[in-house]
């Protein structure tokens, strides 16, 4: 038997703060243009690097 989900719909707004800003989410190109060229291929670059090759997590505290 499937159990579903109904996922409600709100009218309020996701916003990052990063800078001292406030970024509407998810990111739209218009939140990258007010970062910057600069900024915006920095994060880029470190979400691809991330997703590529993702952090080792210890497997206990001595790790």
């Amino acid at each position: 038997m499937e159990r579903l989900i109904d996922r409600a719909q709100s009218s309020h707004s996701t916003r990052i703060y990063y800078g001292r800003k406030y970024f509407n989410y998810p990111l739209v190109i218009e939140t990258l243009s007010a970062l910057g060229i600069v900024e915006s291929l920095r994060i880029i670059i470190f979400y691809a690097q991330t997703r590529l090759f993702p952090p080792s997590y210890p497997k206990n505290f001595s790790e």
